[in-house]
């Protein structure tokens, strides 16, 4: 830089005088009047007074409460006097002539030249003749600066060697507490090593109770089957004979009279077979053993005794705690499986807009962009696909399909042309199908199966002009126009439907149709008479939003898909509110019910069918392990034989009772010795000669007391054999009974032995805190000690120093406390280094408890070995198993939470998130104008508003924790852009503003700089310009560091529209880019490195980045939000994986102190915690 002419420098000088001092300004504060001054001169002046008269106009100044501190800096100057004191010209000048502005501050019109050795104060020639003539030693001030200036400089030296002995002591601090950080992180790993070891143990033990268990159910079972099987197949013979031989008797058919022999051999062989003798089975019991606890081992510390840590209680009420329960009980959660996705192949589809599952668990859909009904398994296995064929040239598409009665579909669509209403069998078969009014809207089904008549939803009219009712037709395509008199050819018009979609019938034959137009659920009786409806339009509470599907459990509750609130909802049978079953759906269409309480679910956008199930162990044998339901197999068989033989009885009539071999002949005869019935043509063919060759009607009469008789004697060998059966099922529903008390026993007794580990491994880990705790506490009461005389000795030197380098007359009175500050120190010792006392764990080598044995009541039990532990002392999870078994595949656990809302917990579009060391989020609630405190549990622990005055609160868009556990909040009010700093718990300790931009700001600290770091957008919306820039925590902007730095940092990268931003391990800064989709890197000095991603949704593509974060690896972590998932990239930008990938609108990232990744979700206004 050119020298500044000194005539200018001086003119500038004199302005940058302060009037009291005659010093260039320090730490400038401006009066009301706008005269300016150095903050201790003011001090000085004002004294302790809260108001004084301004030095120069004279005019009344009132202080703040905060004192001088509180006035207005002065900016300005403040840059301008130490511009002017970095130039090396005119320090250059102040070093040759020190004391050609020195002015004396009592006569300001005299220059500064004498000094006084006993006062050790400059002087002029007044101030000698006034206060110090005869003083000895008055010497000249150039004299006196030059005698002075070895002296101090030596003095500085050595307090700056003192000064690092401090600093290196500090060092040391630091590197301890690093240490016993990595100490407490190994020790504690250890011990949920070991906790995990021994649960897996306990896990292997307890399934293999379980399986002897099912192997002992499974033998006893198949005893009382298999002489079930055979009692049934002789009840089955000796009742096929009696009910035979029973209704020809009745029905005066001449064929009894040929079942006497027949039924004389069924009866006398069951009446010489010895009855059947009950079943002897052996059910197990299970006995628990008084095994206590293992330890797991001690928590000790290294050099001091270790005190016996006493064995966790058992609980006393004899509760079971699962892993991870505290005191309230954990909320089970819904299990699902979902199946397809956007396509035409198998297994795939384009709009599946209905489904219904049937008795046998297959589940039918219908896919109506695919022109086709898909079958699945209730475990989402593809079985099959037909066309939804309407004749030889048309395939219609479905949009809906229901069961009947017999298990065939009813399935209604469209054509170019028409509507229709089909029916097929389960193989996909035409059975019959009838024309409906061509509307051009969707149509709901169902079928009442105790009318068998099949219903129909219909919408007529325009857009803005709807019509809505239901259709009831016979299966013949006849529409129903009276039923008991009430139902109507178009049902429920003056209930005013607007918008049927759906329908089902519920248990009690009441008629359910959702109405979409209106938002609610229409309810009516069989007859078509209005009952109630339900719902209303909002996204609350008992609450519809466009309902769609439709369907009720077991219980009679009602399912409903809640098509545009993205959830499906649960009403009890009077239309009562009583839960959200699923809140993350897409456009959910339709719901159906399983046979055993699963619920399925269509989702019109994912394309997807998630089905929520209960939980069920199958055998080992899989389904077909699973037992026989003989009864109902047995019923099945009696009424199709029924069936078949009333047909055929009533088909015959003793009237027309004719010769099989003479049909114009009518049996009118009887032979005794052959037993069969006679006509006159056969009497002479075959039987002329015959003895006891009597009449039709006498041998009626003959016969028909024996064969009653034998009936009755085979109806009561009959009953004996059904007491049989009665007793088999009493003794498979006892053996059912003890199967599930024995297996729940396994569990409790498990659940028991896992929570007393629990309980264990947290004392372990509480006593492993409680040292670090005090370990820390000692190491950090010491740095404070030390930082305080550090502060104390530095700030003396720096100031001598300072003033000895510019020359001034003020660094001779230092001398006096240069020499108090640095002797004290001199003479004190020198910090000792802490004596910390860091815990160890110490594993126990503890046998896994037993639990118990599984034991058969009749016979001796052979021993049963302990289960194997792993014998590569690896921990393993739940779940996991040996040998040949399927080994389970862990699954991510998380938990979400919030909710849009205004109450606490509850979210308006969340947007940044930090994590504290102490597992404390801090989400920026942004709508709602504050800062939520949660743990790493999803549980609230406390709010604070986002306050930037008395008067404003602002929305903040981002959150970050500096190095000392404040907060750096970005946001903006109604009419700027702040920066603000508070305290965990809200209180604000400094802001600063930013220019007002109008865009959402992302925030970092570079805690190795204590930089603030904060991205800004600016130009309009087809002209954007990114931006980073660096703050001090005054607020004052980084203008060079280190030299690399610019005022706007990375424009030259060719940033859009930096969103978020993050700091890493080693200090690398990253962006995330929203308008160029991409992640740029750069060095902590700001030189770009590399940038990754691009716009896209494949691996490694990003559409709309946002939220970014790394974790302990170095692994970046990216909300991508277009994409709605959370991707994972290794340091150098390689796609890892898909952290999440059914987000709604992921907007910020944070990492927990143990790897939890924290997510927010602008679009359903919750945060998400993954775990692992």
């Amino acid at each position: 830089m050119a020298a500044v002419p000194t005539s200018f420098r001086e003119q500038i000088c004199e302005e940058l005088t302060c009037s009291i001092c005659l010093e260039l300004f320090t730490r400038p504060k401006v009066l009301p009047c706008q005269h300016t001054f150095c903050q201790d001169c003011l001090q000085d002046h004002a004294g302790r007074g809260g108001a004084f008269q301004c030095p120069n106009c004279r005019q009344q100044v009132r202080l703040p409460p905060q004192g001088v501190a509180g006035l207005p800096d002065n900016h300005l100057v403040t840059s301008l006097s130490e511009r002017l004191q970095n130039q090396d010209t005119i320090s250059g000048e102040t070093r040759e002539q020190p004391q050609s502005g020195n002015r004396c501050s009592f006569h300001p019109t005299e220059k500064l030249k004498l000094y006084c050795k006993p006062c050790q104060a400059p002087l002029c020639v007044d101030c000698v003749e006034e206060g110090h003539d005869g003083h000895p030693n008055i010497i000249s001030l150039t004299k006196a600066t030059q005698e002075k200036k070895s002296t101090v400089q030596a003095l500085i030296n050595e307090g700056r060697d003192i000064l690092e002995t401090y600093c290196s002591f500090i060092r040391g601090l630091r590197e301890k507490e690093k240490n016993l950080n990595e100490q407490k992180e190994q020790r504690d790993n250890s011990i949920i090593q070991a906790f995990n070891q021994m649960v897996q143990k306990l896990t292997e033990r307890k399934d293999f109770l379980l399986s002897d268990s099912q192997q002992n159910y499974s033998e006893n079972l198949e005893k009382i089957q298999t002489e079930r099987d055979n009692v049934l197949a002789d009840v089955n013979e000796l009742s096929a004979a009696c009910q035979l031989a029973e209704q020809e008797l009745q029905l005066g058919c001449v064929e009894f009279l040929s079942q006497q022999t027949a039924l004389t051999e069924v009866v006398g062989k069951y009446r010489e077979t010895a009855a059947p003798t009950p079943v002897q089975t052996q059910p197990a019991v299970f006995q628990p053993t008084d095994t206590p606890v293992p330890l797991l081992g001690h928590v000790t510390v290294q050099s001091l005794p270790s005190a016996p840590i006493p064995v966790a209680p058992a609980s006393s009420n004899g509760a079971a705690g699962g892993i991870g329960q505290d005191k309230g009980q954990v909320k089970p959660q819904c299990q699902s499986v979902t199946f397809g996705e956007y396509g035409s192949e198998s297994g795939q589809f384009k709009s599946p807009l209905g489904a219904t599952v049937s008795d046998e668990g297959e589940i039918f859909v219908a896919d109506q962009g695919n022109q086709r009904i898909q079958v699945f398994t209730l475990q989402g296995t593809f079985l099959r696909q037909f066309p939804t064929i309407v004749s030889d040239e048309h395939q219609m598409e479905p949009g809906d399909v229901a069961r009947d009665g017999e298990g065939n579909l009813w399935v209604v669509g469209w054509t170019e042309s028409a509507d229709f209403a089909v029916q097929y069998n389960k193989q996909g078969r035409v059975l019959r199908k009838f024309d409906l009014q061509n509307t051009e809207w969707y149509r709901g089904v169902a079928v009442d199966t105790r009318r068998n008549h099949i219903l129909i939803t219909q919408i007529t009219g325009g857009k803005d002009n709807t019509h809505g009712e239901v259709l009831v037709f016979r299966p013949d395509g006849s529409l129903v126009r009276s039923v008991e008199g009430k139902w109507g050819s178009f049902l429920w018009r003056r209930q005013e439907m607007k918008k049927p979609r759906y329908i089902t019938v519920d248990g009690g034959g009441n008629i359910l149709v959702s109405d979409n137009g209106n938002h609610c659920i229409h309810v009516c009786n069989e007859d078509g008479q209005f009952l109630f409806q339900f719902g209303g339009y909002g996204s609350g509470e008992g609450q519809l939003k466009g309902p769609r599907g439709i369907c009720t459990d077991r219980a009679g509750n009602i399912i409903v898909a809640d098509y545009r609130n993205n959830r499906i909802e649960m009403f009890d049978k009077k239309g009562r509110f009583l839960k959200h079953i699923a809140t993350d759906m897409m456009k959910p269409l339709a719901v159906a019910m399983g046979t055993q309480g699963q619920l399925l679910v269509t989702d019109d956008k994912k394309q997807t069918c998630p089905i929520c199930r209960q939980q069920a162990r199958p055998p080992p044998q899989g389904v077909e392990g699973l037992p026989d339901n003989h009864l109902v197999t047995s019923l099945c068989e009696r009424l199709q034989n029924q069936a078949t033989l009333s047909g055929e009885t009533r088909e015959q009539s003793q009237s027309g009772n004719r010769c099989s071999f003479h049909p114009s002949e009518k049996l009118k005869l009887y032979c005794k010795p052959c037993q069969v019935p006679l006509c006159v043509d056969c009497l002479e063919e075959g039987h002329d000669g015959h003895p006891n060759i009597i009449s039709l009607a006498k041998a009626t009469q003959e016969n028909k007391s024996t064969i009653q008789a034998l009936i009755n004697e085979g109806r009561d060998i009959l009953e004996s054999y059904c007491s049989v059966i009665r007793g088999l099922r009493e003794n498979e529903r006892g053996l059912n009974e003890q199967k599930e008390q024995r297996d729940n026993t396994i569990n409790q007794t498990y659940k028991e032995m896992v929570q007393k580990l629990t309980e264990r491994k947290d004392l372990l880990l509480s006593n492993s805190q409680q040292n670090h705790s005090e370990n820390l506490e000692k190491i950090q009461t010491e740095r404070d000690r030390v930082l305080a005389d550090v502060n104390e000795l530095s700030a003396a030197c720096d100031r001598a120093e300072q003033e000895l380098q510019q020359g001034l007359v003020k660094f001779l009175s230092q001398q006096t406390a240069l020499t108090e500050v640095v002797g004290k120190y001199r003479e004190k010792a020198a910090p000792t280094p802490v004596q910390t006392q860091p815990a160890v764990f110490q594993p126990t080598d503890t046998p896994v408890p037993v639990l118990g044995h599984v034991t058969v009541q009749s016979l001796a039990s052979a021993p049963i070995p302990a289960a194997i532990a792993s014998t590569n002392g690896a921990a393993g999870g739940i779940g996991q198993h040996h040998g040949n078994q399927r080994q389970m595949k862990l699954q991510s656990q998380s938990v979400t939470f919030g909710g849009d809302g205004s109450e606490s917990g509850q979210f308006k579009s969340p947007r940044g998130v930090t994590v504290s060391d102490e597992e404390e989020i801090f989400v920026a609630d942004c709508r709602n104008k504050r800062i939520q405190v949660f743990t790493l549990q999803g549980t609230f622990v406390r709010q604070f508003p986002t306050v930037v005055s008395d008067e404003h609160q602002m929305e903040p868009g981002d959150v970050a924790l500096d190095g000392e556990g404040n907060l750096w909040v970005v946001g903006d009010t109604e009419s700027a852009d702040v920066a603000v700093q508070y305290n965990k718990q809200g209180r604000m300790l400094r802001k600063f503003d930013l220019q007002n931009t109008g865009i959402y700001r992302g925030v970092a600290v570079d805690t190795r700089r204590n930089h603030i770091l904060i991205t800004q957008i600016t130009g309009d919306k087809n002209n954007t310009h990114g931006e980073v820039l660096a703050f001090r925590p005054d607020g004052s902007l980084l203008r060079a560091v280190e030299g690399k730095w610019w005022d706007f940092l990375l424009r030259r990268q060719g940033m859009k529209w930096p969103q978020y931003i993050t700091v890493g391990r080693e200090g690398n800064i990253l962006v995330s880019d929203y308008g160029n989709h991409y992640i740029h890197v750069c060095n902590e000095d700001g030189q770009f490195l590399f940038q990754f991603g691009g716009k896209g949704s494949g691996e490694g593509q990003l559409n709309d980045p946002c939220g970014i974060c790394t974790d302990r690896a170095g692994n970046i972590i990216v909300a991508d939000i277009g994409n709605k998932r959370v991707e994972m990239f290794d340091k150098t930008g390689k796609f890892l994986k898909h952290i999440a990938t059914d987000m709604g609108k992921p907007r910020a990232v944070a990492m927990g102190t143990q790897g939890q990744l924290v997510v927010t979700d602008d679009k359903k206004h919750t945060v998400s915690i993954f775990y692992n």
